[in-house]
C-alpha cells in the first residue's frame, strides 16, 4: 500500500519566466506610465501572463499599483493643476530666412488657465462645494439649492471673464 500524501505534486508546463527583480522593473515602468500591454512586451509575455503574475506576486502586483499612484500624483495631478492655474512654456518657433536657410527661435508661450479643467478639480477638491448633483434626505417643505441652467450659465461666463482680463 502506497502513501499518496508524501509523493510531492508535480506542476507541468513550461516554468514561469518571472523573475523577482521584476518588481522593481515594474514599479519604474508603471511610474512612466507602462499599461499592462507594454509590461508585457519590455517583459516579452503576454498581456494575460503580466496579470497572472498580479494575481500570484503580491510584491508585483504592490510595485505597480505604487508606480501607477506616483505616476498619476507626480505627472497628472501637476498636468491638471497647470491647465486649471495657467502656465509659460518655452517653445521653438522655425523660420524660413527667404531662402537663406532656417532660423530657430525661443519664445516663452502663456498658456491661460483652463475653465474645465478649474470646474474638474474643484469639483474633486470639494465635492460638497462644487459637485453637479447634490445627495440629501429628501425633505419635502425643503427648497430646492441646485443651481439653475441660468446660474451656472452666469457663473462660467463669469470665470471667462475674469480669464480674458488675466490674460490681457
Amino acid at each position: 500500500m502506497t502513501n499518496n500524501k508524501s509523493a510531492p505534486k508535480r506542476k507541468k508546463g513550461r516554468p514561469s519566466p518571472y523573475k523577482v527583480d521584476f518588481v522593481d522593473q515594474a514599479y519604474h515602468l508603471a511610474r512612466l506610465g507602462a499599461t499592462d500591454v507594454d509590461l508585457g512586451k519590455a517583459f516579452k509575455v503576454t498581456v494575460s501572463t503580466v496579470r497572472l503574475w498580479k494575481k500570484n506576486h503580491p510584491a508585483f502586483s504592490v510595485a505597480l499599483k505604487r508606480g501607477k499612484d506616483d505616476h498619476d500624483t507626480e505627472i497628472i495631478e501637476g498636468s491638471l493643476r497647470s491647465r486649471a492655474t495657467g502656465y509659460d512654456c518655452i517653445e521653438t518657433k522655425v523660420f524660413n530666412d527667404k531662402g537663406n536657410g532656417i532660423i530657430t527661435k525661443d519664445v516663452t508661450k502663456h498658456y491661460p488657465p483652463d475653465v474645465t479643467a478649474i470646474i474638474f478639480w474643484l469639483q474633486n477638491r470639494q465635492p460638497e462645494r462644487w459637485r453637479d448633483k447634490r445627495y440629501k434626505e429628501h425633505d419635502e417643505s425643503a427648497p430646492d439649492s441646485r443651481p439653475s441652467k441660468q446660474d451656472l450659465e452666469n457663473a462660467k461666463k463669469a470665470i471667462e471673464k475674469q480669464l480674458d482680463n488675466y490674460s490681457e
